[in-house]
């Protein structure tokens, strides 16, 4: 890497889940109820003196970042992905009322038929934002485990049927660095540490 060039550290934190992830609900601007929050409290990750965050405009999100001590920016960029009509209702209910057009959605990343945003969509604008970080240093990301996702396969240059095969848990922390020309992947889904600060492991989940 050449010496004029600095480089760039993004730690990218996952939302805790919310009842509406953990019942399959499309989700909406939902946010956090009393168990994420009693998460929350055990965690004892700070962020660096100085450093840069950055949080997508949910309240889940945004009530992470308090939780968790930040002050943070917003970055309309990083929210989750837009699930228009079906936003707040369930797989079971879409599953019944329009069988088609869930199929076409589990398949094709491109389809969007809750005429909100496609997966392929969140995918670009996600790898825009990171193309657009010029920030030297280390900074902090606290969105959602989609977006996330959405950043491993623009890092990585991966096909994009690769995001659907990513799990990624809440409350699990991935890290991409910028070199000055690629984006590299460090690590990815690590569990934020507990009260006693243990590294606590889960079996991932996806929204």
């Amino acid at each position: 890497m050449p010496a004029s060039v600095s480089p760039i550290r993004l730690t990218l934190i996952s939302a805790p889940a919310t009842r509406q992830l953990q019942e399959g609900i499309f989700l909406g601007d939902e946010g956090l109820d009393a168990s994420a929050r009693a998460q929350l409290e055990r965690v004892r990750w700070t962020a660096d003196p100085g450093q840069k965050i950055w949080v997508s405009p949910e309240a889940r999100t945004r009530e992470t970042a308090k939780a968790l001590g930040v002050n943070a920016e917003e970055a309309p960029e990083l929210r989750e992905c837009d699930f228009g009509l079906w936003r707040g209702r369930s797989l079971q209910e879409i599953h019944h009322e329009d069988p088609v057009g869930l199929r076409l959605w589990i398949q094709d990343l491109g389809s969007c038929p809750h005429r909100g945003e496609s997966f392929l969509q969140l995918m670009e604008r996600v790898g825009e934002w990171l193309d657009l970080r010029r920030e030297a240093g280390s900074c902090v990301v606290i969105t959602h485990a989609s977006v996330i996702r959405a950043a491993i396969v623009h890092a990585l240059s991966a096909p994009q049927e690769s995001f659907r095969r990513i799990e990624l848990g809440p409350l699990t922390l991935t890290d991409i660095r910028q070199n000055g020309a690629q984006w590299h992947v460090r690590s990815m889904g690590v569990r934020l540490t507990n009260a006693e600060g243990s590294a606590e492991h889960e079996e991932p989940q996806c929204d």
